[in-house]
């Protein structure tokens, strides 16, 4: 019997009661032209009629691998995905967002006419209000550097002040995803700001594409920031500052990424001091013991400086903004 050709192409979409959302997804990824590709679709222990809609779809297409597990989270349903898939690149997509037709054809010619490790994408932004808004890096990337480092790009983000940490803007070579053993942290919210910076240090050649592939449903209803506990968050986010911070203690102050991991280090912090301030007094002081253990854990003056300043002037605003009001 044949083998069947290594797909071109692995989409990994991890499910969890998105059962209004899920076909719109699934015929988006499934009516896409002239690509090799596997659909690994993980069921992260929906409760909601999806899993009776993913068992059709994996019944009508061969090209669809369903997988399922217990409840366990995004970060352990892609890891999941991650290690069932085969195909030469990969694409994360969230269950509740779809792709925009002809663009897996489309940013597959790039990867494979450059033969690179990464593909960035663009990504349409669908409010419930009706409006769109667009995700793009800056456009002289694209003009005056057509493949790059991914130490490289993170270096032009310090200067562009664009970069997106959701995964799904990327399109990456799986190999060098699986010897880089670059998976997702499990427990973590916000689990994209900590594993693209780290995926992209591992990427040898970047380039980028010119037309939106990806249509992301913002729903303020169901965000990430309204279902989930801030005490929850603020955690989640002091963790990922923590590791960002390992990594950068680690690097040599030469890398080209190393000006991006202090910037993004001090963004990240500074989220975490506002969620703490605006909240209840036994989440500030929660707050700011965590960073005085992480002080002690990181012992590098560039980082210790950068958060007290940030917490400092965020001190100061609302002590401003409580004046004025």
């Amino acid at each position: 019997m044949n083998k069947r050709p290594q797909p071109e192409l692995s989409v990994i979409v991890p499910v969890y009661n998105t059962e209004t959302f899920i076909t719109t997804c699934l015929d988006s990824i499934l009516s896409q032209k002239g690509v090799n590709m596997e659909v690994i679709i993980v069921n992260d222990g929906s409760t909601d009629n999806s899993v009776d809609i993913l068992k059709r779809y994996a019944k009508q297409d061969s090209r669809i691998r369903y997988e399922c597990q217990k409840n366990q989270g995004l970060s352990v349903a892609r890891n999941t995905g991650l290690r069932s898939a085969v195909g030469k690149y990969v694409l994360f997509v969230d269950s509740d967002d779809w792709l925009l037709p002809d663009s897996l054809h489309y940013y597959l010619s790039i990867a494979h006419r450059g033969d690179v490790d990464v593909v960035v994408g663009k990504v349409k932004i669908y409010y419930d209000n009706g409006a769109v808004g667009i995700w793009s890096y800056s456009e002289n990337l694209h003009n005056e550097h057509p493949i790059m480092t991914g130490a490289e790009y993170l270096n032009s983000v310090v200067q562009s002040r664009r970069f997106a940490p959701m995964v799904y803007t990327y399109f990456c070579r799986r190999s060098m995803l699986e010897q880089s053993e670059l998976f997702f942290e499990p427990g973590l919210i916000h689990e994209d700001e900590l594993w693209t910076p780290h995926m992209l240090l591992h990427a040898k050649s970047v380039t980028f594409g010119s037309m939106p592939h990806y249509a992301y449903r913002r729903r303020s209803s169901c965000s990430i920031t309204s279902s989930t506990s801030q005490a929850t968050r603020l955690q989640s986010l002091m963790n990922i500052v923590r590791i960002m911070s390992e990594t950068y203690c680690a690097m040599q102050p030469t890398s080209p990424a190393y000006p991006f991991f202090i910037m993004d280090i001090r963004a990240i912090y500074r989220t975490c001091a506002q969620i703490a301030l605006r909240n209840t007094d036994s989440e500030r002081k929660a707050f700011e013991d965590m960073t005085r253990s992480l002080t002690l854990h990181i012992k590098n003056d560039k980082i210790i400086n950068a958060m007290w300043r940030e917490y400092g002037s965020i001190l100061k605003s609302m002590a401003i903004n409580t004046e004025k009001g």
